[in-house]
């Protein structure tokens, strides 16, 4: 997950709806060189999209989103 917004994140949570589930699955994304990352289980893709959030805090904690639990992004 990177974009030019990523170097202002200090921590990063990714919101995914998984197969059979009734609520988002929360994973703590890390930050490697620069770049957040997340690891989801291939048993929990429902198909050929992955709907999902995402919450960061800067280093003031000023929380942002991109995506909601009601309009989330789709990982292609």
């Amino acid at each position: 997950i990177a974009d030019e917004r990523s170097s202002s994140i200090d921590k990063l949570w990714f919101y995914y709806l998984k197969r059979g589930d009734l609520g988002y699955s929360q994973i703590f994304a890390k930050k490697v060189g620069g770049v957040f990352e997340v690891t989801i289980p291939g048993s929990d893709i429902t198909g050929d999209k992955v709907p999902y959030f995402l919450n960061g805090l800067d280093s003031r904690d000023r929380e942002g989103y991109f995506g909601t639990p009601d309009k989330p992004k789709d990982l292609p």
